[in-house]
């Protein structure tokens, strides 16, 4: 049985319209990406034989603030935290005194009676991802290092250089050139088998979350996070058209999602329809090629619907409606998207097989 027809062809012109200006921040006067937020995750692993201590340093005065408990020897905390934020490990075993006078308060620790101050090292969050923070006592060196990603792959670049200068030392350069030729593919090589395994998780995650929102019949709407009236004058008759609802449900500064109430009448659907039944084919998705190619889970029927534009005077219903798609497309982002080159309209029209089938519509 053909269904919601107008929904869709609804959302589809919305999504087209959207689409043209991925990347752009939506109602605003000027295109704003959003902000990554400042927040990261920190790992600090404690590789010394003595127990340690963590302490966020205040930003206004610079005293020791105790995160959590004692990090215990050949053990690991994990905190939060934002971007730029100092933080002190500290030995405290035996007791001892921070700079400022404080005891150092663990299990079981008291004040050394010689009042010698504690051994520490300080790191501040980066904004890279991965952020790990090991302390390490060696040769009687109490040190805290921060590794993020920049860090690993400077130093693994930096190890293979000093690898291929030590192996062709005396060598032609050319020999130098094709050792970290070599070197460099192997770094490159690492992040890309990370890229591909963080592309398979989250593929993975993105079909499950598809087939829930298929199959839960109940789940809400997202709730707009900003609301407007749109009010359109035609250009070709002058006629002002009723305000339109204008929710935004999504916008990351990448991607936004729009939802607008009565976008198209229904005599502007029936149009569409008519237009694309005699060239109505099987619908395709895109390969990994550049072209396009067929797959169970896309049972629509999909056709290009060519608009005649010469006709838009004389009250063409889906000239006028194509109108109205850059007309808002314009309005929330302050573009001036003209129609020339522009693509035809793509009508899709699905047939549903049932809420049991294995293989839904998407």
């Amino acid at each position: 049985m053909m269904f919601s027809h107008r929904f869709l062809l609804h959302a589809l012109l919305l999504a087209l319209s959207l689409s043209l200006l991925a990347g752009h921040k939506i109602s605003s006067s000027k295109p704003k990406a959003t902000p990554r937020p400042l927040s990261r995750g920190i790992r600090i692993r404690n590789t010394t034989p003595t127990l340690t201590a963590v302490f966020w340093i205040s930003v206004s005065t610079q005293e020791y603030v105790p995160q959590q408990s004692d990090l215990f020897p050949t053990t690991s905390i994990s905190i939060n935290s934002f971007v730029s934020h100092t933080f002190a490990v500290v030995e405290v075993t035996g007791g001892c005194y921070l700079p400022d006078g404080i005891t150092v308060a663990g299990t079981g620790h008291t004040p050394a009676t010689d009042g010698r101050v504690c051994r520490e090292g300080r790191f501040s969050v980066s904004e890279s991802d991965n952020q790990v923070v090991m302390v390490t006592a060696t040769s009687g060196e109490f040190t805290v290092s921060l590794l993020d990603d920049e860090v690993r792959t400077a130093t693994s670049v930096a190890s293979g250089v000093e690898r291929c200068v030590k192996a062709t030392s005396g060598a032609p350069p050319a020999a130098l050139e094709s050792c970290l030729g070599e070197e460099m593919a192997k770094v490159v090589g690492h992040w890309s088998k990370l890229y591909d395994a963080e592309k398979v998780l989250r593929l993975g995650m993105s079909d499950l979350i598809e087939n829930y929102t298929c199959a839960d019949a109940l789940l809400p709407t997202s709730k707009p996070i900003e609301s407007s009236k749109w009010r359109y004058v035609r250009r070709n008759d002058g006629v002002a058209e009723p305000p339109r609802q204008s929710d935004v449900l999504f916008d990351n500064g990448i991607t936004s999602v729009h939802v607008i109430s009565d976008f198209i009448s229904p005599a502007e659907c029936a149009a569409i329809e008519a237009k694309a039944e005699k060239s109505l084919h099987q619908a395709t998705v895109a390969d990994d090629n550049g072209g396009s190619k067929m797959t169970p889970n896309r049972k629509a029927k999909q056709a290009g619907v060519k608009v005649e534009w010469e006709k838009e005077g004389a009250g063409d219903l889906i000239a006028r409606l194509s109108r109205r798609v850059y007309e808002y497309t314009n309005a929330f982002t302050n573009y001036n998207l003209m129609v020339e080159g522009q693509e035809d309209i793509m009508s899709i029209q699905y047939e549903g097989r049932g809420i049991e089938d294995k293989e839904p519509d998407r």
